[in-house]
């Protein structure tokens, strides 16, 4: 999208921002399921199991997305609108895009502005925004398209002509100053890009006034901890990822190939081709052994595993044992009770025993 994302998304596999779709905010970070359902897709069309894997919501949407607050956001026809847990449009289909609940309001789009609506659909802060972010921690980075930048600027890439600031849930700027590029917060921190000149920009940490609390770059802070590079590639021209606290200090130096944020007190890390999980010492939990491996959910981590059948994913602990054996051709992290994965042209639903509540046909 743009320079910062640009960035900390070829850096490291995790981020500040989560490049394949939404930004991943501490505030909830989607929190538990506690709606219990599931989106599932049958024959083209959106439907929502529950946690036993009972059809509560049948499939007719276009499109859907998860519940969040006990609200959905689905697609008929062309339009985004939401629904409740009984399927029921409680905000009717109006929205080019329409995103999660998160602190109370949702980002909606209508044509090339972003706005915001409560949970009754009510516009609290009305579309007028070239580019927008979720609200994290009582803040939503929002822009305004620069014109008279555009007009002196003809080859600047997409989004590079936009004029980033925040504001609180009742649309006004908090923080004043003007940015070429900024992340949301998170942990009360939030990175921002600010242009040096043409050809250069800073990036640093700002807290909620807008003050400079950490001159250096790195991913969204997650548990106390933030990502970040060594400034020199090395001989395998790479760079090397460790980890700063809030200080703006580095607590684990730059040793790893790829590194995720903690989660649940361990963080997934890559050195020498295999994944293993770290403490915040920098300590070894589980020893490097996996082809890949993701951030801990709800005590369980999917990792990918050579097996007799190929490459395969597993669940474990917080102790690298094996809870749910590797079989899946693909794998999602629990998301309140159940996990989606793949599996032989299939796709579907299990609990934490591993069981299959839900398979597609």
């Amino acid at each position: 999208m743009k320079n910062i994302m640009i960035f900390l998304c070829l850096m490291t596999y995790i981020t500040i921002f989560s490049c394949a779709e939404e930004h991943i905010l501490s505030e909830d970070n989607y929190k538990a399921n506690k709606s219990g359902l599931y989106v599932i897709k049958v024959n083209g069309e959106i439907g929502y199991i529950d946690e036993s894997g009972d059809v509560v919501i049948k499939p007719q949407f276009k499109d859907g997305k998860r519940f969040t607050y006990s609200m959905a956001t689905v697609k008929v026809g062309e339009l985004w609108g939401y629904i409740n847990t009984d399927g029921k449009m409680v905000i009717q289909q109006q929205f080019d895009e329409a995103h999660p609940f998160k602190g109370g309001l949702a980002r909606v789009k209508i044509g090339n502005k972003y706005g915001f609506v409560n949970r009754n659909g009510k516009y609290i802060i009305k579309p007028k925004y070239s580019e927008a972010y979720d609200f994290s921690e009582g803040l939503a980075a929002v822009a305004d398209y620069d014109e008279e930048y555009a007009k002196m600027t003809k080859d600047s890439a997409e989004g590079e002509m936009d004029k980033w600031y925040y504001i609180d849930k009742s649309g006004k700027k908090i923080i004043k100053n003007i940015y070429i590029d900024v992340n949301s917060f998170s942990e009360n921190l939030a990175l921002v890009e600010d242009n040096v000149d043409n050809y250069n920009s800073n990036y640093y940490f700002i807290d909620r006034k807008g003050s400079v609390v950490i001159e250096r770059s790195g991913s969204s802070f997650f548990e106390g901890l933030s990502i970040i590079t060594n400034k020199l590639l090395d001989i395998n021209n790479k760079y090397k990822y460790g980890y700063m606290n809030k200080l703006g200090k580095t607590v684990i130096s730059p040793q790893f190939d790829e590194a995720f944020h903690f989660s649940e007190g361990l963080a997934a890390v890559k050195i020498e081709g295999k994944w293993g999980y770290i403490d915040k010492t920098g300590e070894y939990v589980i020893n490097p052994q996996y082809k890949k491996a993701f951030s801990f959910s709800n005590g369980l981590a999917r990792v990918l595993i050579e097996t007799n059948d190929g490459l395969k994913y597993a669940y474990i602990n917080k102790i690298g044992k094996i809870i749910i054996q590797a079989q899946f051709d693909d794998a999602e992290d629990f998301y309140g009770s159940l996990a989606k994965f793949w599996k032989e042209r299939k796709n579907g639903y299990i609990n934490k025993l591993g069981e299959v509540v839900w398979m597609s046909k």
